[in-house]
């Protein structure tokens, strides 16, 4: 195994840790995601999951990052696909998440989005069954996906 450090390469050997060992620790996953506030209301989807605990949850929209983009691409490209709508990258938020679900670990970027044409209609796309906007207070009493109140919370700090 290789560790680059400031030009230099160290290597390091691992005589107990086999490949399989590694492949147990499972997948690191970025997320990206787009937060929408106006009128004071956040832009949240109602998420469609054949896991239970996620069924039904309100989340904010966003995705996996994919190979050769930025995250501000994969927030756009996101936000499209999810919501039908174009968005522009107004700032990224102060604090990167992570969350972990048994073999599944998402490091999650947060940005805060708006959209380019409010008189564009939202269409979901088969990945949400419905969406609302909703005041922080309203938040605090839905089903929630993880870090949906957290990001809700930091967002009301920086504003």
């Amino acid at each position: 195994m290789f560790l680059f450090v400031k030009g230099f390469v160290k290597i390091f050997y691992l005589k107990s840790l086999k490949t399989a060992d590694l492949m147990k620790k499972g997948t690191v996953n970025v997320v990206v995601i787009g937060v929408i506030v106006e009128n004071n209301n956040f832009l949240l989807t109602k998420r469609t999951s054949d896991k239970p605990r996620f069924d039904g949850a309100w989340q904010f929209a966003g995705g996996g990052l994919e190979f050769g983009e930025s995250p501000e691409e994969t927030v756009v490209r996101e936000l499209k696909e999810e919501l039908g709508i174009q968005v522009k990258v107004k700032r990224l938020l102060n604090k990167v998440f992570s969350k972990t679900f048994g073999s599944w670990h998402g490091v999650f970027i947060v940005y805060e989005c708006q959209r380019v044409n409010k008189k564009q209609k939202i269409r979901l796309n088969p990945e949400a069954s419905d969406f609302g906007w909703f005041a922080k207070s309203e938040i605090e009493n839905l089903k929630v996906m993880p870090l949906t109140k957290e990001i809700v919370a930091l967002f009301n700090k920086i504003v």
